[in-house]
């Protein structure tokens, strides 16, 4: 039997690069070889295309959490060396994009690989581009009736031209307490949780080094972070169970993320059959919404006004803690049958765009 080539592409030039490092290595070991070449590829900070031999384990992030979380380590470089790019794709059956954030989750190398006839994993142009910008999905779901927390954007624009007007009509609106985030950024990078209005414009000008626009929401008071799976094409389907975040600290940050297994729950506690079966009829339909295909991993807010959607991360984390693996481990696949399965999905997606 030939095997066919996949080329798991990991780094990127986001602040999201050594996340997707230890993800992309996770994705690589568990492709399943007797059916499979895989080329392993990394993109450095400055966007150059590499063929590697390099794996990465979950210690790296511990190592890499300090530059991860600083903006002033992840200045805006672009190497344009289209020859090697184009060796590199011209190798590959298929690429599994495991890059997370700005560049990779955005729906950037999804219209490359588009551009380029070459199938890939996960979801379209479309999912990843509107589920990468936070304002723009959530108007997308407030549209369609799926309840998600109230916000505002505040522009980079207008924001330099008068920092204090922008500040109190974002009070006025959602009151406090507040949590502000750039609009396309992942790995709760740049993000502030403001309790007094005195600091907002310390929060929104953190966030505003990450893009051109930033997301000001209202917090939900005590609210618990539940996470849902999704995986499928035209039939997508929940995992079984849903997880829950417990933070050690204020909010479920980068820390507590990737180099603490901090407070996740698998199943979530306390929710009953009804519950859990609720959230997943939620997470399908915001999937619908969004044009997604692939898998995506659905976070929600549950809060005295019910379930609210928050996010939807179209690459979610691959790591050994990430919770979107947890949660259809648990329904009983390993980790290579998911990765397997949605390296199915791209197959079954890529066939039916070559019969359109």
């Amino acid at each position: 039997m030939i095997r066919r080539t996949v080329a798991v592409v990991m780094g990127g030039r986001s602040s999201e690069r050594e996340v997707s490092l230890v993800s992309g290595s996770a994705v690589a070991r568990a492709i399943d070889r007797d059916r499979y070449r895989v080329m392993l590829v990394e993109i450095d900070q400055d966007g150059r295309w590499a063929q590697s031999e390099t794996l990465y384990g979950q210690d790296h992030l511990a190592h890499t959490c300090a530059d991860a979380t600083d903006p002033e380590r992840h200045p805006y470089h672009l190497h344009s060396d289209l020859g090697e790019l184009w060796r590199i794709l011209s190798q590959a059956d298929m690429v599994f994009p495991v890059l997370h954030g700005p560049y990779g989750e955005d729906g950037t190398i999804q219209g490359l690989l588009e551009t380029a006839g070459v199938p890939y994993v996960g979801g379209g142009v479309l999912f990843n581009s509107v589920c990468m910008h936070k304002p723009t999905l959530k108007s997308l779901l407030v549209h369609h009736g799926i309840p998600t927390p109230e916000f505002r954007t505040v522009h980079a624009g207008a924001w330099s031209a008068d920092s204090r007007a922008e500040s109190d009509a974002v009070i006025e609106a959602l009151g406090l307490p507040l949590f502000v985030k750039p609009s396309s950024l992942g790995s709760s990078i740049g993000i502030s949780r403001v309790d007094d209005a005195a600091l907002l414009g310390q929060a929104i000008h953190l966030a505003l080094r990450y893009g051109s626009t930033a997301i000001v929401e209202m917090a939900v008071p005590h609210a618990r972070e539940i996470e849902c799976a999704v995986m499928g094409n035209d039939a997508p389907r929940a995992a079984g169970v849903v997880g829950e975040i417990v933070p050690r600290n204020q909010f479920y940050d980068y820390e507590s993320k990737y180099v603490h297994d901090s407070g996740l729950f698998v199943p979530a506690r306390g929710l009953s059959g009804r519950e859990t079966e609720s959230l997943r009829e939620m997470a399908v339909a915001a999937y619908r919404v969004a044009d997604g295909a692939g898998y995506a991993r659905v976070d929600f807010l549950i809060g005295d006004q019910g379930a609210m959607v928050n996010e939807i991360n179209t690459i979610p984390g691959f790591t050994e803690i990430s919770m979107f693996p947890r949660l259809f481990m648990a329904d009983g696949m390993s980790f290579a049958q998911i990765v397997d399965e949605l390296i199915s999905l791209a197959w079954e997606r890529s066939e039916r765009k070559s019969l359109a």
